[in-house]
C-alpha cells in the first residue's frame, strides 16, 4: 500500500510542479514539502506546502481535470483545488486527492508500484488561469509523457 500512496503521489505532485512551471510563465516553485494519507483503498490524499514566486499579477488556477494513463488506458484520476496565486513570494498549502479510474483494482495499482516505468504513463489535464486583469486562458494538454516530469 506504500508504494501505490507513493505512485500516486509522486504522479501528481510532477503534475502540480510542471503546470505552475511550465504553463503559468512568470511562475515558479522554489520549495516544497508533501504529506499523504490513504482515503480508502482507491484513493490517497496528499497536502502539499509549497513556497511560490509569481512575477506576475495574481493569478487563479481552476484545475478542471488531471489524469493518468498507463498504456493508453485510464489509470488514475485527482482533483484539486482552486489556487489563487498571489503576486510575489507566497507560502501556500494544498490539499488534493488522486483515485484510480474505474476498472483499475488495487491489484493493479499494487503491480504498477512494484513494476513501475515512466515510459508506461502519460498525462491529460485541463486548467482555466484567470489573471488580475479579467484574462483568462484555458489550458488543455493531452497524452503528455510522465517522463517529461519524473525519473525512473
Amino acid at each position: 500500500m506504500k508504494r501505490i500512496i507513493i505512485l500516486l503521489f509522486a504522479l501528481s505532485c510532477g503534475l502540480v510542479d510542471a503546470f505552475a512551471q511550465q504553463y503559468v510563465e512568470g511562475v515558479t516553485i522554489e520549495s516544497h514539502k508533501f504529506s499523504v494519507r490513504p482515503c480508502g483503498l482507491r484513493s490517497v490524499r496528499f497536502y502539499l506546502y509549497a513556497q511560490v514566486n509569481n512575477e506576475n499579477d495574481s493569478l487563479l488556477i481552476k484545475c478542471q481535470n488531471i489524469s493518468l494513463r498507463k498504456n493508453g488506458e485510464p489509470f488514475a484520476s485527482g482533483t484539486c483545488p482552486k489556487i489563487t496565486l498571489l503576486a510575489g513570494r507566497h507560502e501556500y498549502n494544498i490539499k488534493a486527492t488522486v483515485y484510480l479510474s474505474e476498472g483499475v483494482s488495487i491489484w493493479n495499482a499494487m503491480m504498477a508500484a512494484l513494476f513501475f516505468d515512466a515510459k508506461d504513463y502519460s498525462v491529460d489535464f485541463s486548467a482555466d488561469v484567470f489573471t488580475a486583469d479579467g484574462e483568462t486562458r484555458n489550458i488543455v494538454r493531452k497524452e503528455i509523457p510522465l517522463t517529461k516530469y519524473l525519473s525512473n
